[in-house]
C-alpha cells in the first residue's frame, strides 16, 4: 500500500507540473506576441553553427492526418498538451515512450530531429502503414531560451539533455554525414539527437507548411 501511494503521488505531482507548465506556455505565448520570444545566450551564433554541420533546418515527422489540426491550431502542441488541450490527433509514440517521458518530466516537449531520415519514422511507416509527412523546422526554434537539446533519443536511458550553446557543441552532428545503415551501434544511437521544444511550437516556423497543404489538403 504504501509503494502505490508513493507511486500516486509521484504521477500526481507529475501531472500537476505538467499543467503548470501549460498555463506558463499559454502566458508566454501572450507575451511573445507583445514583445518577441526570449532567446538564449549566444542564439545569433546557434544558425550559422548548425549551417556549418550541414544542417539547414530541423525536421518533425506526424502522420498526415495531423496536418489539418496543425494549420487549424496554429501549431504543434507536445502530446501532453494535445491532451489537455482536448485535441485529437493520430500520436506516432507509443504508451511506452509516453510514460518514459513522463518519468524524465519531458512530456512538455516536441521532439525534432536534425536530419530528415528518422529510423524509427522507417520502421512505423512499414510496419504500421502510417502515412508520414516531414515538418521542415526553421533553425530559429533552436535559439528559443526553453528550446534543450539531447545527444541521442530524448528516452534513452544515457541520455543527456541540457539547453546551452556549449551543449549543443559537444553534439556529434558529423554522424549526419554518413548515411545511417554504415553506422556504428553507437553512433546510431547519436544519429538519434533531438531538439526539443517547450509546449508549443508556432506555425510560423514551419518553412514547408503552405507546400504541405497544397499537396495534401
Amino acid at each position: 500500500m504504501k509503494v502505490f501511494r508513493n507511486t500516486f503521488n509521484r504521477v500526481k505531482s507529475i501531472i500537476s507540473n505538467s499543467k503548470e507548465s501549460i498555463k506558463k506556455t499559454l502566458l508566454r505565448r501572450k507575451c511573445e506576441e507583445q514583445t518577441g520570444p526570449e532567446y538564449k545566450a549566444f542564439h545569433k551564433n546557434i544558425p550559422a553553427y548548425l549551417q556549418s554541420k550541414g544542417i539547414t533546418s530541423l525536421y518533425h515527422f506526424t502522420d498526415k492526418r495531423n496536418l489539418q489540426s496543425i494549420i487549424e491550431h496554429k501549431g504543434l502542441y507536445s502530446w501532453y498538451g494535445l491532451q489537455q488541450q482536448n485535441i485529437d490527433a493520430f500520436l506516432s509514440s507509443n504508451e511506452l515512450s509516453r510514460k518514459l517521458d513522463l518519468k524524465k518530466h519531458k512530456e512538455n516537449y516536441i521532439r525534432l530531429t536534425f536530419h530528415n531520415y528518422h529510423p524509427m519514422m522507417t520502421k512505423l511507416k512499414y510496419e504500421e502503414n502510417i502515412d508520414f509527412v516531414c515538418l521542415e523546422i526553421d533553425l530559429e526554434i533552436a535559439c528559443l531560451s526553453s528550446t534543450l537539446f539531447s545527444n541521442m533519443n530524448a528516452t534513452d536511458h544515457n541520455v543527456i539533455i541540457k539547453g546551452s550553446f556549449d551543449f549543443l557543441k559537444t553534439l556529434n552532428l558529423d554522424v549526419f554525414k554518413i548515411e545511417y545503415k554504415n553506422l556504428d551501434p553507437q553512433s546510431k544511437k547519436y544519429y538519434q539527437a533531438e531538439v526539443l521544444v517547450q509546449d508549443f511550437l508556432p506555425i510560423q516556423y514551419i518553412k514547408n507548411i503552405e507546400d504541405l497543404k497544397r499537396r495534401y489538403l
